[in-house]
């Protein structure tokens, strides 16, 4: 475990804090206002992606490390050739959806555009096989192709222009796909156009169970910043972005960790306590606490003037990773006993909350609606989801048959 919490940090969690600085410098040089719209470009880019996914990255590391040889050859190109064919489908719907209803002329309709490039671009880099393969050095090579050819980019957009970051975002993907596919190669891995519409169907029935598990949190963020740069204060929505998506970042470092651990848990493991949940929640509540104190001295000094006086959206922003944390703890568990159906009862809790304010008018004057409901949704699901992992006494600890392809 030590190893791969040390391949993890190497070739996770760098590369995502690179990346995070690189968000940090379009926050800048956008402001908060323009910067609300570039997050909610992002959420929704990230729920198109969760169209083409399916299920399939969680799914596909769960089978494959429980495959191996000419079998894990076999189902990886055949998981392959899926996203291919799902990302091809989604963004041409998506592009045609955008021009179609002129949703392209308003702010964040045209960043989405900019950004659609990234739902192919990603399709092509396989980091879920090298997961379940354990080449988490190899995958690190690749993680950081992506990062730094997207801060470069960044870096050398105009201040100000938010489509040009849009689009260096939506092509990052492409360097880290052509890693990846030479690692493969070298290795003898390379995944092949395998289409086959029984072995596809036999995937989804599976993975649509495994991604409609997490749906809930796809659909809760987005919602509620949308809500937010629309109806509230502007201002006030940048802010709780930016502290979302310092929760966001720190939240997938977690869950890259756990996910990467997923080939040993599946061996058998201590179950989730109580105990260990709540630890996961006290890091993240002592950063946020640090933080809060270095807000204006620092944080809103480097960040611009738009965001010196919304340091308390920020902080609701970042409270997130105080319940995601032990959230994700929670749902390995449920992932490493295959418990998909608990993880739907859990995750459909946070959209609830939120279409609930919204539909109830709570956010119209207040700005701390939305916050509040997906801090409080996101929370009682972590709380749900321990009571249905408690219940799951008798681990099914198997991967379901998969059949030769014909």
């Amino acid at each position: 475990m030590r190893r791969t919490v040390l391949l993890t940090v190497m070739s996770d969690w760098l590369p995502k804090l690179v990346a995070f600085l690189g968000v940090l410098l379009v926050a800048r040089r956008l402001g908060a206002s323009e910067f609300a719209f570039f997050a909610v470009a992002l959420s929704w880019t990230g729920y198109a992606w969760w169209a083409i996914d399916l299920g399939q990255a969680g799914y596909s590391i769960r089978t494959l490390a429980a495959s191996s040889g000419a079998a894990q050859q076999r189902l990886g190109s055949e998981i392959f050739s899926l996203y291919l064919a799902l990302a091809a489908v989604v963004s041409a719907g998506l592009v045609a959806v955008l021009l179609l209803t002129r949703a392209y002329h308003a702010p964040d309709g045209r960043l989405l555009l900019a950004m659609s490039p990234y739902l192919l671009a990603y399709a092509l880099f396989p980091d879920w096989w090298l997961r379940a393969r354990g080449q988490l050095l190899q995958l690190g090579a690749a993680n950081w192709a992506a990062v730094v050819t997207l801060v470069v980019a960044w870096i050398l957009v105009p201040s100000g222009d938010g489509v040009a970051y849009a689009l260096g975002y939506g092509l990052s993907p492409l360097a880290g796909a052509t890693v990846a596919m030479y690692i493969l190669a070298r290795h003898g891995s390379l995944p092949t156009w395998t289409p086959s519409w029984t072995a596809w169907l036999r995937h989804l029935r599976t993975s649509l169970m495994f991604g409609a598990a997490g749906v809930g949190g796809q659909i809760s963020v987005p919602l509620a910043l949308a809500t937010m740069a629309s109806t509230g204060n502007p201002r006030a929505a940048g802010a709780f972005a930016l502290g979302m998506r310092a929760s966001a970042a720190a939240a997938n470092a977690l869950w890259l960790l756990l996910q990467n651990a997923l080939p040993h848990l599946l061996t058998g493991t201590r179950p989730v306590t109580a105990r260990t949940a709540i630890g996961a929640a006290m890091p993240p509540l002592l950063g946020v606490g640090v933080a809060v104190l270095l807000w204006h001295p620092l944080l809103a000094p480097a960040l611009g003037s738009s965001y010196a006086q919304a340091g308390g959206y920020a902080a609701l922003g970042a409270l997130l990773l105080v319940v995601w944390g032990p959230k994700y703890v929670i749902e390995i568990g449920l992932v490493a006993t295959f418990g998909d159906a608990q993880r739907i009862v859990m995750n459909i809790v946070p959209p609830v909350l939120v279409v609930a304010a919204v539909l109830t008018g709570l956010q119209t004057g207040r700005s701390w609606a939305m916050p509040t409901a997906l801090l409080c949704g996101e929370g009682l699901a972590a709380v749900v989801g321990y009571a249905l992992l408690r219940r799951r006494t008798v681990p099914e600890l198997k991967v379901p048959d998969v059949e030769p392809t014909r």
